[in-house]
């Protein structure tokens, strides 16, 4: 699932160099997004977390100190704006299912659905880096050459919300190819472009290279 924060402790006057942090988390399982300087205004918008649902999940945006992680300031149990946490809907709902030697599969039958080996540890799998990394461009090409070649896609629509995600990317509908006129491809180089900028938007390789730093 995607999400999104923006945060503005500013006028909280924090010490130089601390920085904020959003912990998500359910019963044992936590993921930490570094959002950027308390200094200014900090914002993520779309970004991948390893939670199949958002259900049971809790928020806590943290300021930290930039030597020894002192806790400086906390808001805890923080709700998504204009709802409750157990009315949003992931954009990219993931599941267990039994696929054999394959480690994932990616179902656009109907609704967009991530698929995992039931025989592994998915749900330590899916808060991996390496697993993220790879995974979710991949996905998202799949997605938006499908949204590409729709017709007008409506609210409500199962794709509407990755077509506001293209939106979000740089890709409102003005600026999507007409699949008649620039044929497939012309669809598949907008593809690529589409899925570059997540990636440059998210750091995607940076993400992962930091990670593989860590662990050597």
């Amino acid at each position: 699932m995607l999400v999104s924060i923006d945060a503005d402790v500013r006028d909280l006057d924090f010490e130089d160099g601390a920085h904020v942090v959003l912990d998500i988390s359910r019963k044992v399982q936590t993921e930490r997004l570094e959002l950027g300087p308390a200094s200014r205004l900090v914002s993520m918008q779309n970004t991948p977390i390893g939670f199949d649902t958002p259900h049971g999940l809790t928020f806590d945006l943290k300021v930290v100190a930039p030597e020894d992680g002192l806790l400086l300031g906390v808001a805890l149990g923080l709700k998504p704006e204009g709802e409750s946490a157990d009315d949003v809907q992931s954009i990219l709902p993931i599941r267990p299912a039994p696929l054999g030697q394959r480690v994932w599969r990616f179902d656009l039958t109907e609704s967009p659905m991530l698929e995992v080996n039931q025989d592994l540890d998915w749900n330590e799998l899916i808060n991996r880096v390496d697993f993220q990394s790879l995974v979710f461009p991949e996905v998202l090409a799949q997605v938006a050459e499908r949204v590409l070649r729709s017709p007008l896609i409506e609210p409500g629509d199962r794709l509407w919300e990755w077509s506001e995600l293209l939106e979000s990317l740089g890709w409102p509908v003005e600026r999507r190819p007409d699949p008649d006129e620039v044929g497939n491809v012309g669809i598949d180089d907008a593809v690529d472009e589409i899925v570059a900028e997540f990636c440059e938007s998210h750091g995607i390789a940076a993400r992962l290279k930091a990670n593989e730093d860590v662990n050597d």
